[in-house]
């Protein structure tokens, strides 16, 4: 749930800082085994103008207690 909690925090962080329609949408709540790896689902959009930067390549990886240094 926290991880949810932070993702949504990122979207809100970028609607705020670019003033444009950016989104995201996240399931409510995440079960998993603990120390078990989690695949979650998301779906994005950003304006326009953005998607000539956009590929199958976005990805977004978040590991439990790391920290970039």
């Amino acid at each position: 749930m926290i991880l949810v909690g932070r993702v949504f925090y990122v979207s809100v962080l970028l609607q705020v800082s670019f003033c444009q329609e950016f989104d995201i949408s996240t399931p409510q709540s995440v079960e998993g085994l603990s120390g078990s790896c989690v695949a979650i689902p998301c779906n994005f959009s950003v304006p326009s103008i953005w998607n000539k930067n956009l590929d199958e390549s976005c990805r977004a990886i978040w590991r439990r207690g790391w920290r970039r240094t």
